[in-house]
C-alpha cells in the first residue's frame, strides 16, 4: 500500500527533520533569552552630496559617541562603517547653516540594535562658498644666524602658492609660512650659498594648499664688519 505523498513528506528523513527543528528551537530560545546590554561606540561623522562650489565653513566633530542597546551578540556588529553617522547635504545648495539631530535614520545599525542617545546629539554645519586664492610665501627661521653673520640675501621659489577653503577663512589669509630654516646647516661654511627644501604651512585647519608643494629656499650669509 502506497503511503500518501503528504505523509511521506513528513516521515521521510524524520530524524534529521526532528534534529533541525530542535536546533532551530534552541537557537530561538537562546536569542530570546539573551540579555540586552548598553554599550558606547565611537562613530565617525561622514558627509555626503556636498554641492560643488561649497565647503564646510566651521569646525564640526569628526566623531560622536553613540549609546546603543541590544543583544550582546549584535552589539559587536555595530562598529566601523555600520556605526558611521551619515549626514546628507544634498538639500544644501547655497551657503548657510544646517543643524542635524543624530537619529537612527542617520545610521546603518544591525537589526535589534537601538540608539539610546548620541553625544553630542546635534551637529551644526556651516556652508560657505569655496574660494581659491594665491598668497605669498614667507620664509621662517628657527633663530638668528650664527654669531658674527647676517643674511646677505634669500630667495624662495615659488614666491606664491594657491590655497583653497571656505571663503571667509581664505579671505583672511595673506601669506603662508615655511617650516623653520635651521641655521645649523651653515656652520661648515657660513658664506657659501645653501639650498634647502621646505614645506609650506597653513595655520587655519579649514584651509589647505590647493596642491602639495615644496618650497625651494636659497640663502647666503655674510660676515658682519
Amino acid at each position: 500500500m502506497n503511503t500518501p505523498r503528504p505523509i511521506r513528506l513528513l516521515t521521510d528523513h524524520f530524524g534529521w527533520k526532528l534534529l533541525s527543528l530542535s536546533m532551530a528551537a534552541m537557537l530561538w530560545i537562546a536569542v530570546v533569552d539573551e540579555p540586552e546590554l548598553t554599550a558606547n561606540v565611537t562613530a565617525p561623522v561622514e558627509f555626503r552630496n556636498l554641492a560643488a562650489g561649497l565647503d564646510l565653513g566651521s569646525d564640526v566633530p569628526d566623531r560622536v559617541v553613540l549609546q546603543l542597546r541590544g543583544p550582546r551578540s549584535r552589539l559587536g556588529l555595530a562598529t566601523g562603517p555600520r556605526s558611521a553617522i551619515i549626514l546628507d547635504l544634498s538639500r544644501q545648495t547655497r551657503p548657510g547653516e544646517r543643524t542635524f539631530t543624530v537619529q537612527e535614520v542617520n545610521l546603518n545599525l544591525p537589526g535589534g540594535i537601538n540608539l539610546v542617545r548620541a553625544v553630542p546629539s546635534q551637529i551644526r554645519v556651516v556652508l560657505e562658498h569655496r574660494l581659491r586664492k594665491d598668497v605669498a610665501v614667507t620664509l621662517r627661521f628657527n633663530g638668528p644666524p650664527p654669531a658674527g653673520y647676517r643674511v646677505r640675501w634669500s630667495q624662495i621659489l615659488p614666491e606664491r602658492i594657491s590655497i583653497v577653503g571656505p571663503e571667509r577663512h581664505v579671505s583672511q589669509i595673506e601669506a603662508v609660512e615655511t617650516d623653520a630654516l635651521d641655521f645649523s646647516q651653515f656652520r661648515s661654511d657660513p658664506e657659501k650659498p645653501t639650498e634647502v627644501m621646505l614645506n609650506a604651512f597653513v595655520s587655519d585647519p579649514l584651509v589647505s594648499l590647493a596642491s602639495p608643494s615644496q618650497i625651494r629656499a636659497r640663502i647666503q650669509l655674510e660676515k658682519i664688519n
